[in-house]
């Protein structure tokens, strides 16, 4: 029914539901005795909205163009709003303190096109969001601000995200009501961690049969050849990503991580260690520290 921002629904019957006023990014529907004024705000870009929402050339200040004209939308519409009315805020927008997952297509660029949940209107009762694919609750308004998230995962960050619907029991000058609805997730994202082919062969073999989506690692010596994905791909159909990890890389990576973890006096004994096969006398060490101390002093 509503596809650009600037879209007009025509007023008549749609089945069970009239809509009996319309106009602009707005819709009023009557459903056997009860009426809702719903702002409808599908995703707002300057394409959509065919015009030029900020010339800044940084990306905080067009972030703040671009709150701001949502805001002046939203709160033109909201004047549709009514006590006689349920009334509700349809949109796709990436509100700033929104948490995301990999998956989501990026209609934020360093965080240009976030909105300010601030410039949503007060007057309204419940606020349904699409774009983030993680179900939440955005604070930051006296009515809730939903995203209901996707049914499906999408990406392998939405492994640990729990998927559900939410059912708004809402009436005019009443506080809505939120009940969420768990569902289970029919086909689910899974990462195997494989050491070899011949083991991620196997796993493939094993698992051929099971409805679930599959990233899987390989940990190998050498690189993994065509006939080795192709093979893999062959048994598994539901492969989504297959990434081979050269085992010097993966130690490079776990030493690494070990590093990060140290003392500055750790690192500099185990080098010392390594160099000269023994450990450093108390003196090596105190003047070794003293130099890092100083340095550190110099660039505070």
């Amino acid at each position: 029914m509503v596809g650009l921002p600037k879209s007009v629904v025509p007023v008549g019957n749609y089945g069970e539901m009239d809509v009996i006023d319309s106009c602009e990014g707005c819709i009023e529907i009557k459903i056997k005795d009860e009426k809702a004024v719903i702002i409808t705000l599908p995703y707002p870009s300057e394409k959509r909205l065919n015009e030029i929402i900020s010339d800044n050339q940084e990306d905080e200040l067009r972030r703040r163009d671009y709150s701001e004209k949502v805001g002046e939308i939203l709160e033109n519409l909201s004047c549709k709003f009514r006590d006689d009315t349920i009334n509700i805020i349809v949109s796709h927008l990436f509100i700033r303190v929104g948490e995301g997952s990999d998956s989501e297509r990026p209609i934020e660029l360093g965080g240009t096109l976030a909105v300010d949940i601030n410039k949503f209107p007060k007057n309204a009762q419940y606020a349904a969001l699409g774009h983030l694919h993680k179900p939440q609750r955005v604070k930051g308004r006296d009515y809730p601000v939903y995203y209901s998230g996707s049914p499906l995962q999408y990406s392998k960050s939405e492994i640990n995200y729990a998927k559900c619907l939410y059912i708004v029991d809402v009436k005019p000058k009443k506080e809505a009501k939120i009940e969420a609805i768990m569902i289970n997730t029919y086909k689910p994202i899974e990462i195997w961690k494989c050491s070899g082919i011949e083991e991620a062969i196997k796993k493939c073999k094993e698992n051929s049969s099971r409805e679930v989506w599959v990233y899987l690692e390989i940990t190998m010596d050498t690189f993994l050849s065509q006939e080795d994905i192709k093979t893999l791909r062959e048994l598994k159909k539901d492969i989504v990503e297959i990434k081979p990890k050269i085992k010097s890389e993966v130690e490079e990576e776990i030493a690494f991580e070990s590093l990060k973890e140290k003392s500055m006096d750790e690192i500099f004994k185990e080098f010392y260690i390594n160099q000269r096969g023994v450990e450093p006398e108390s003196e090596v060490m105190d003047l070794f520290l003293s130099i890092i101390q100083g340095d550190e002093e110099d660039e505070a």
